[in-house]
């Protein structure tokens, strides 16, 4: 398989909308770490795909599409090929302009992040291999059930984790996938944060090398926190 890999800087500037839904407080005071629109290539028998995770709490319908045929016209890869996902970080970017501000308009910079992101990805495609594992990690609660006091703990407790290497052997990333809301930091000091999944991310590329990439799953109702939210819990959780 051939493997290649870039990363784009997506993250705010202070004052910008944020993402702070329930709260009074609706644009950011700083950054405590940054955002990125992470791309993976992927390639075997001549097919292409490309795997994109985007630190934002979500993407509308029309801005996925638009995002997919800037991507196929700048690298060939079909749109069905491509896949966008959100970490769903709620200290992002108001990324859904649920205020209804015409000047909320994060989405010109973001769609040139990724695009550049996409084309550098393929761009550095080289061969190398892929090793996959799993464990189950039940850290995770399901605050509907919490709240509630009964019910079992529904949670899907699985983290996968693909690890690619170079032809050499030598380390050249990770892509791990979990279920679980990056609310750990949710609105705390109202700073701009991926959360949980961008500081493990962090801890990932500082110990192994290499890129980290994160893909959410099925994270509804899902949280690694169920009380006070801070970045020591979103640190501690990663």
């Amino acid at each position: 398989m051939q493997i290649g890999f870039s990363q784009h800087d997506i993250t705010p500037h202070a004052n910008a909308f944020g993402a702070f839904r329930l709260s009074g407080v609706k644009r950011h005071s700083g950054v405590h770490d940054p955002l990125f629109a992470h791309a993976l290539a992927l390639r075997q028998d001549q097919q292409t795909c490309l795997l994109i995770s985007l630190d934002v709490v979500a993407i509308p319908q029309a801005e996925a599409d638009e995002a997919k045929a800037r991507i196929a016209r700048a690298t060939g890869i079909e749109p069905a090929a491509i896949l966008i996902a959100a970490t769903h970080t709620h200290n992002g970017p108001e990324t859904l302009n649920e205020e209804e501000d015409p000047r909320i308009r994060v989405w010109p910079a973001i769609h040139q992040a990724l695009a550049a992101a996409a084309t550098e990805a393929v761009g550095r495609l080289a061969d190398g291999h892929v090793h996959w594992a799993t464990r189950d990690l039940p850290i995770a609660t399901n605050r509907y059930q919490h709240r509630l006091g009964q019910g079992e703990n529904t949670i899907d407790p699985q983290l996968d984790v693909l690890v690619f290497e170079g032809v050499n052997r030598e380390h050249l990333g990770v892509l791990y996938h979990y279920a679980a809301h990056p609310t750990c930091a949710m609105a705390a000091e109202y700073r701009i944060s991926g959360d949980y999944c961008a500081l493990a991310d962090r801890i990932i590329e500082e110990r192994s090398g290499g890129f980290s990439m994160f893909l959410n799953g099925a994270c509804g109702d899902i949280n690694l926190e169920v009380g006070e939210r801070t970045f020591a819990r979103a640190e501690e959780r990663a």
